[in-house]
């Protein structure tokens, strides 16, 4: 494998079997992620996308194929995931979430508290250490969710649809405090959205995937120079052309294999 290369899927077939009925959610599917790409996967609901994530996760085995992952650093963890809606402990309050996983690692508890109030702090949350969830807006829920990922430095982040149920305000906000979040660390992202703009603003690459069974349809390279502002990369003539290229793709005749644009 490449050096560049961090996560390669190998031919994965990814069939769920209950009694008699078989149902293929991905089929054939190989592509290549690079060390410190930012890579947004759109397509139809139940094209695959999130059963590629749990994969990816060790949470669902494939039926057929391989995942390698390229490891940099043996003590860190290799992924988080940030899932759709609320994934934090309702009896745990912001400070002790984000500390979550440092604890299960046995970080030490100075160590624990000096990279979690780094990361409340650049997430937006400081002043809300001691709040619990249900005292928190939906986005600044969201902000818990990032930081608890971010502060346990995993080499992947694997989000699936994290910002799908916030309202449009709280999600630029969220994108933008992403965008400089990964500035700074560079990880290796795998983001799942159903926003085309979305993708487009986040990413380096658009993956569209075909309808079920899932399969690449075509991958998009996007042009945009980093650092990106949110609201100003939607004045680009170039960013509707490329939503109407997306849109094409999703809603075209479906296609075997890779065309890279």
């Amino acid at each position: 494998m490449s050096n560049s290369v961090k996560i390669r899927f190998d031919h994965i077939t990814k069939t769920f079997t209950t009694g008699s009925t078989s149902v293929t959610a991905v089929e054939d599917f190989s592509f290549d992620v690079l060390q410190g790409e930012f890579l947004a996967i759109v397509g139809p609901s139940g094209c695959g996308k999130t059963t590629l994530l749990r994969m990816l996760a060790d949470l669902e085995t494939q039926t057929e194929g391989t995942i390698e992952v390229v490891r940099k650093d043996a003590s860190r963890p290799e992924c988080s995931i940030i899932p759709q809606g609320d994934s934090i402990f309702p009896w745990m309050t912001v400070q002790e979430n984000v500390e979550f996983g440092l604890r299960l690692r046995h970080i030490s508890r100075s160590e624990r508290r000096e990279r979690a109030t780094h990361y409340i702090e650049v997430t937006g949350l400081k002043g809300f250490e001691k709040s619990y969830p249900h005292q928190l807006s939906g986005g600044m829920r969201q902000r818990v969710s990032v930081a608890r990922a971010f502060v346990n430095d995993p080499e992947i982040l694997l989000m699936d649809e994290p910002f799908g149920a916030l309202d449009e305000q709280t999600k630029f906000t969220l994108q933008q405090e992403l965008l400089r979040l990964w500035e700074q660390t560079k990880k290796t992202v795998v983001f799942i959205t159903h926003g085309l703009d979305e993708a487009l603003t986040l990413a380096d690459r658009v993956l569209v995937m075909t309808p079920r069974p899932g399969r690449i349809s075509t991958v998009i390279d996007v042009p945009f120079e980093r650092p990106r502002d949110v609201l100003e990369l939607r004045q680009e003539d170039e960013y509707g052309q490329l939503i109407n290229k997306i849109w094409a793709a999703l809603h075209g005749p479906a296609e075997k294999g890779t065309e890279a644009a």
